[in-house]
């Protein structure tokens, strides 16, 4: 079994040692649910673009966002097209940013 997600009742999730750790990071950061109005403070880190469908982006930032289990569980492993062309974007935006400071770097030297 690979240790970076597990089977569950609903899918994959991710349950090793990093994985923790950046969710705990990130609920430090994102004290609410994402959906609007939501006063529930049981917070998970949800996966925008599910496991399942892009392992790779099983601890990228830019796929993942804070929600109650409420409305976690309510989402399942659905995901619109609308955001998985949002998370591309913020992937696409970080990879040239990381690009730019390279090149930026390298002129430096």
């Amino acid at each position: 079994m690979n240790n970076r997600y597990v089977r569950g009742k609903r899918g994959r999730t991710a349950s090793d040692w990093r994985w923790r750790k950046l969710s705990q990071s990130i609920r430090r950061e994102v004290k609410f649910c994402e959906v609007p109005r939501c006063p529930d403070t049981d917070l998970t880190v949800d996966h925008i673009i599910p496991i399942d469908e892009a392992p790779d982006l099983i601890y990228a930032r830019e796929n993942l966002r804070v929600m109650c289990r409420t409305h976690n569980g309510q989402r399942q492993d659905k995901c619109t097209d609308a955001e998985r062309e949002q998370v591309q974007a913020r992937i696409r935006a970080r990879r040239q940013r990381a690009l730019h400071y390279y090149q930026s770097q390298e002129m430096n030297c």
